[in-house]
């Protein structure tokens, strides 16, 4: 696909941020160091077919705990009376 040349320059600069950082940046991040706007850095990332290369807004940690409501139970007690 031939992009326009202000859409190369872009992706030429998206690049140049993200690959010296092994593409650990979300697109969020990206879009603010090149001072363009997220929408902008979207657009050229699918174009350019890279939307797989970038790490999502929150990292994902297998080590942390998972946390369910349903794993507790709360009593009228805990919550000193606020259930009155």
């Amino acid at each position: 696909m031939m992009l326009n040349p202000k859409t190369e320059a872009l992706a030429f600069r998206i690049w140049a941020i993200c690959d010296p950082l092994g593409w650990d940046i979300a697109v969020s991040d990206c879009a603010k160091q090149s001072g363009e706007r997220l929408a902008s850095v979207r657009r050229v990332v699918h174009l350019k077919g890279w939307t797989h290369r970038f790490r999502s807004c929150i990292r994902y940690n297998p080590r942390a705990p998972m946390i369910s409501g349903a794993m507790y139970k709360i009593s009228e007690e805990d919550l000193g009376g606020l259930l009155k």
